[in-house]
């Protein structure tokens, strides 16, 4: 009786993550659109961050990064036990250098196992479905396997988050 209520639980499960699927597939175009618009917000305030006009805003995760919210509550949520799906966007001020995923799919992590950067993926299941966040990550914890400790905005990369489907697991 148990394996069956496992099976049917972990059934349910595979189709809420299918329509999650298809539902992000649809959504594509509106955040490809939005791309432009995301990337000039996030050189605005890096800069904001950069010259500390962001200072007094500044909140503070468990784990030691700061964060300042664009939109959404102001509180946090434990990154544990769920699928989260998210857009992200980076730049490097004075430089024509961006990363982002508004041309794709978003990225998604279950905390279990990380395609990325473990540090962005554990920040971005702390907030609600719908939050954007601004992320200064320590360059060393968010490239640890890489020569770039001393590169980013005092000493930090700068990620704009934008949370955008959560699953409880």
């Amino acid at each position: 009786k148990y394996i069956a209520e496992a099976d049917k639980k972990e059934k349910a499960f595979e189709h809420k993550l299918n329509e999650t699927s298809k539902e992000l597939s649809a959504s594509l175009p509106f955040y490809q659109g939005r791309r432009k618009a995301v990337l000039d917000s996030t050189v605005v305030l890096t800069k904001q961050f950069q010259s500390g006009q962001l200072n007094a805003s500044l909140k503070t995760l468990p784990t030691g990064i700061q964060y300042y919210v664009v939109k959404g509550k102001d509180s946090i949520k434990p990154a544990q036990k769920k699928w989260v799906w998210f857009h992200y966007a980076s730049v490097v001020l004075n430089s024509p250098k961006t990363v982002d995923s508004y041309n794709g799919l978003p990225k998604s992590t279950n905390l279990a196992e990380f395609a990325m950067i473990e540090a962005l993926e554990r920040s971005a299941a702390c907030f609600d479905e719908g939050s954007i966040v601004l992320l200064m990550i320590p360059t060393k914890l968010a490239y640890p396997h890489e020569a770039l400790s001393d590169t980013g905005v005092n000493g930090n990369t700068v990620f704009w988050i934008e949370v955008v489907k959560v699953l409880q697991l």
